[in-house]
């Protein structure tokens, strides 16, 4: 299906709404099915840029549906941009066939699908991956035994060990997994209007489930049986239990050697990990960039896309297309906060950003300083392996960073800061 002018202007007016830049080239969409080794199909969307020049293609894997917003904000946006985008619904959601058991199947399922990709005649070999939250872990998944066809990944907000993330506290984090069973649970049934009906009332819902006690039995009310996986994750607490083998992806931290960029909050749940991720990486030589800032886990979807849009789509301009990139610096980005009171950065402290719209050749992170509320500025190592800007013996070069206390207080965290190389 080729995209129509109705939908071009909508494709125009959301690039402005996000400052992308200008569209390269129209688009085609086409409904495609993937098997499994098991001969399951997963169904996906392939988005084709109706261009001659090759700029590599990009893999999103989702339990969400493949619908609005992740069709627009990816599919459409980065093929009307010159790449390949597949966008595939997981395991049993959305049509795909088999039975959906969060997580544990995302590493087997990735790699089917990256060697139903090498099979393509439109694939040229140099493959993304990107995505946040469950999107991420799809990846990170897939990491820990890397397709030598990816040349980049691009994670948000995301766990690369989710026994860690629902246990790793000492107790179940009850309020963000019973929530977020119920929401995929609950997910495809009826239209937007009846979705948007039962955002509104999850909380009112969730309350009296927890308050009770013994807490499977407690949600068995409001999950109706479900989400089996709810009740199995809790009957395993202990964190040496064999079963959660499937649940972690550290192994991926040891074995990835191409660049990589990740988006943290401070707000977000999954950000120690986020800081996990970022730290090993570095300590190996990757070639590893993080950008961290005032956000919740959904904010990171909404009061930053605009932000995290421009990054990945410079990211991938330079290490997937491999693009030569403009560094001069611009205008501060949008969500990244300055000082309390809205007062301009200090200048020893948090020169004025660059601009998100680009990616440097070998990025590093101004790390936050806990005890002090300071920054201080690191440069990576030379990175290794496949990236396009892998240039060994480069000088380090200089990092920008603004700092700003976090907007609400709740976490005991260092101030927010936005970082980039």
């Amino acid at each position: 299906m080729t995209t129509s002018r109705r939908r071009r202007l909508a494709d125009a007016a959301l690039a402005r709404a996000l400052g992308a830049p200008n569209a390269r080239n129209s688009y085609t969409v086409a409904a495609v099915r993937v098997p499994m080794r098991d001969g399951v199909l997963l169904l996906a969307d392939h988005y084709a840029p109706t261009m001659t020049s090759q700029r590599g293609t990009i893999l999103i894997r989702t339990p969400y549906g493949r619908g609005f917003p992740t069709s627009s904000l990816y599919g459409r946006m980065f093929a009307a941009r010159g790449y390949h985008v597949v966008i595939q619904s997981v395991r049993g959601t959305f049509g795909s066939g088999g039975t959906f058991e969060p997580m544990a199947q995302e590493a087997h399922d990735g790699h089917d699908t990256v060697a139903w990709l090498r099979t393509q005649e439109w694939f040229d070999g140099r493959l993304a991956t990107l995505g946040g939250s469950y999107l991420g872990w799809t990846q990170w998944a897939v990491l820990q035994d890397p397709p030598p066809e990816i040349k980049t990944a691009i994670l948000y907000v995301s766990p690369h060990d989710f026994r860690e993330a629902v246990f790793g506290r000492g107790s179940f984090t009850l309020g963000d997994f019973l929530g977020w069973s119920n929401l995929v649970a609950t997910q495809e049934d009826g239209g937007l209007l009846r979705r948007v009906v039962r955002a509104a009332t999850a909380d009112r819902k969730l309350a009296p489930v927890l308050a009770g006690l013994p807490l499977p039995d407690a949600a068995d009310p409001l999950l109706l049986g479900r989400a089996p996986w709810y009740r199995t994750w809790l009957s395993h607490p202990d964190a040496a239990d064999p079963f959660w083998m499937r649940y972690r992806a550290g192994e991926a931290l040891r074995r990835i050697d191409v660049p990589v960029l990740l988006v943290g909050g401070w707000q977000d749940l999954f950000v120690d990990q986020t800081l996990e991720q970022y730290a090993a990486l570095r300590e190996r030589g990757v070639d590893v960039a993080l950008t961290i800032g005032p956000w919740t886990h959904l904010d990171t979807g909404m009061k930053a896309a605009g932000l995290i849009n421009r990054e990945s789509l410079a990211w991938l301009d330079a290490h997937l297309a491999g693009d030569v990139i403009d560094r001069r610096p611009a205008g501060r980005p949008d969500g990244a906060a300055g000082p309390p009171g809205g007062g301009r950065p200090s200048a020893a402290r948090a020169p004025a950003a660059p601009s998100t719209a680009r990616a440097p050749a070998a990025p590093s992170v101004a790390r936050a300083a806990a005890s002090h509320g300071t920054t201080r500025s690191t440069s990576s190592a030379p990175a290794r392996g496949r990236g396009t800007n892998s240039t060994p013996g480069r000088r380090p070069h200089l990092r920008r960073s603004i700092a700003s206390a976090p907007p609400d207080g709740r976490r005991s965290r260092p101030p927010p800061n936005r970082t980039r190389s």
